[in-house]
Order: C-alpha cells, then structure tokens, then sequence
C-alpha cells in the first residue's frame, strides 16, 4: 500500500511540473520610451511616465534628473492581456528635454 501511495505522489508532482512547463507562456521582452518625471534622492527611487500615461519606478537615482529620456527594457512576465505585472530588466539614458 505504501508503495502504490508513493507511486501516486510521484505521478502527481510529475504531472503538475509537466503541465506548469507545457502550459507556462514564455517571457517575452519590449522596449518602451519614458521621460523622468520625478526623482527621489531619500528613496534612491525614479519615477518615468510612458507615451500612455502609465507611471514605472525603478531604483537607482545616480545621474537621472527631472525631463531626461529613459529607454526601458521590460519583460511582459508571460502575461500578454496587460501590462500591469510587466517589469523593468533594464534602464538607458537617451537625451533629455528642456
């Protein structure tokens, strides 16, 4: 009996790793074009705001100043129907705006 229980368990766990593998979409990466809108120097936190409206932060202050043009690379967290759970992989300074 111990020996069909843990046969069983194993199949289990197998079947839910292979279907979390198959059915898991994967990450797929996006760039999106931002201007700083505000930076917290106590925080060491940025704020951007995007084409849409939509405010991301990111951490790491060091030379980013109010109006410059900031090149984010995202990742879409293998969602595609928002962008709300999307997350910043990498930031890049592109001019900035008088």
């Amino acid at each position: 009996m111990k020996k069909i229980v843990t046969i069983l368990f194993l199949f289990v766990i197998c079947s839910m790793l292979l279907c979390g593998w198959v059915f898991d979409k994967p990450h797929e990466m996006y760039s999106k074009s931002t201007i700083v809108t505000n930076v917290n120097y106590d925080d060491d936190l940025v704020t951007v705001e995007d084409f849409f409206g939509n405010i991301w932060q990111f951490y790491g202050r060091e030379d980013w100043a109010e109006g410059d043009i900031c090149a984010l690379t995202m990742d879409n967290n293998g969602t595609s129907e928002t962008i709300y759970d999307d997350f910043i992989t990498n930031t890049t300074y592109c001019g900035w705006v008088y």
